[in-house]
């Protein structure tokens, strides 16, 4: 659900692990960056 993707992007920004949603989960964040 959104809820529970909100929740996982947020710990993984807390503990500088973004690279970890990209690689396991196919989600691209360079678009959310600029």
């Amino acid at each position: 659900s959104k809820v529970c993707l909100a929740n996982l992007l947020r710990i993984c920004t807390r503990y500088d692990n973004l690279d970890i949603i990209e690689d396991a989960y196919g989600i691209n964040l360079r678009p959310l960056l600029t």
